[in-house]
C-alpha cells in the first residue's frame, strides 16, 4: 500500500478533492457534453409569442381578477364574430 503526505494547506482550505480516475475521466467527459437538450417546439413558441408583443397582440397588465375575467369575456365575444 501507497502512503501518500497531503498538505495542511490544501487539506483545511477544502480544496482538495480525490476521485478515482474513472470517475474523473469520466465527470471531464460528461462536462464537455451538452446537457440540457432544447426542444426545437419551445423556440418556434417562443418566436411566436415575441412576435406577438411586438406587434401588440397582448392584453393587460391587469389589477384584479374580476379585471382579467371581464378582459377574457369582452375578447371571446369579439372572436365569436
Amino acid at each position: 500500500m501507497q502512503t501518500l503526505t497531503i498538505p495542511k494547506s490544501l487539506v483545511g482550505k477544502g480544496d482538495l478533492v480525490v476521485l478515482p480516475r474513472r470517475d474523473y475521466e469520466q465527470l471531464v467527459s460528461d462536462s464537455s457534453k451538452e446537457v440540457i437538450k432544447r426542444d426545437p417546439r419551445i423556440d418556434r413558441e417562443l418566436a411566436k409569442s415575441l412576435d406577438d408583443i411586438k406587434h401588440g397582440r397582448v392584453y393587460g397588465p391587469f389589477s384584479s381578477v374580476d379585471e382579467f375575467m371581464a378582459s377574457l369575456r369582452r375578447n371571446q365575444k369579439r372572436k365569436k364574430k
